[in-house]
């Protein structure tokens, strides 16, 4: 747990607010519109100047976990939308278990995936803000001060 801590220090308070942030997606979408989402959440990173999408594991700071499924598999409008589950993780710089940080679930229509990928690609920048603001308030305080 303090190494995590320590690497967050380090990352948040010497990195300058523009610097990169490695992220990794681990995705399992069997679903149409699930790829889609994972391409378009993909897209989003890619062409991000807050984040440098990472396929190595040792390298990403950020780790994203997406499950899709399509709720509609069996009926007739099968294909026309998706439900997600998608987890930001802090990965531990030592090698042991990630650490969760937040959670989201949501459905994505087929015509919306776009946005869809946009909106968490968002939700990864608001995680990355918290964190550095709340690191550059916690190097401003004395060891042993009491909260406001």
């Amino acid at each position: 747990m303090r190494s995590i801590l320590l690497a967050l220090l380090i990352m948040f308070s010497a990195a300058p607010a523009f610097a990169q942030v490695a992220v990794l997606v681990s995705s399992t979408t069997k679903d149409p519109v699930g790829k889609r989402l994972d391409f378009a959440l993909r897209d989003q990173l890619r062409s991000s100047k807050s984040f440098q999408l990472t396929y190595d594991a040792d390298a990403a700071f950020i780790k994203i976990a997406l499950v899709t499924l399509d709720p509609n598999e069996n009926q007739s409008s099968a294909g026309s939308e998706t439900i997600y589950s998608f987890n930001i993780l802090l990965v531990d710089p030592d090698g042991g278990l990630d650490r969760y940080y937040t959670s989201m679930v949501g459905v994505c229509g087929s015509s919306r995936v776009q946005q869809c990928g946009q909106d968490l690609a968002q939700e990864i920048g608001v995680t990355i803000e918290d964190l550095r603001a709340a690191f550059a308030k916690a190097s401003t305080q004395k060891p042993f001060d009491s909260p406001p």
